[in-house]
């Protein structure tokens, strides 16, 4: 169990890098309520807030691009489990924002298609 949490607090601090920590009182993280996944588990018992050192807000969402457009009005801050085609079409319409971390992936059914100018081939 301890290394599940070593790798979702691993998770989590690598996505917060990218956002100005020094400048949060407190963090919004928004995740896709109907994909369970064990940092809601760390979640329940508040370990984010007592490893940050300050209050992490989570909100549930039905869909990764509700998910984006609350990014985007900077309501959240960070989105667990958004789903690679909503990033996709957020990342494409000139949203900044950008993948930490794949949670789950299905090699069968995720299909990814980036421009040949991002160097992308894995």
């Amino acid at each position: 169990m301890k290394s599940i949490y070593k790798k979702i607090g691993a998770i989590v601090v690598s996505a917060i890098a990218t956002v100005n920590v020094m400048a949060l009182d407190e963090l919004n993280v928004a995740y896709f309520e109907e994909w369970p996944m064990p940092f809601e588990y760390a979640k329940q018992i508040g370990a984010y807030d007592e490893a940050l050192g300050m209050q992490v807000n989570w909100s549930a969402f039905g869909t990764g691009t509700a998910m984006s457009a609350a990014m985007a009005s900077g309501d959240i801050d960070i989105s667990v489990s958004q789903g690679v085609p909503p990033f996709i079409v957020a990342a494409s319409t000139g949203q900044d924002i950008q993948i930490v971390d794949v949670a789950v992936s299905y090699a069968d059914n995720d299909n990814c298609v980036v421009a040949s100018a991002l160097e992308i081939d894995a």
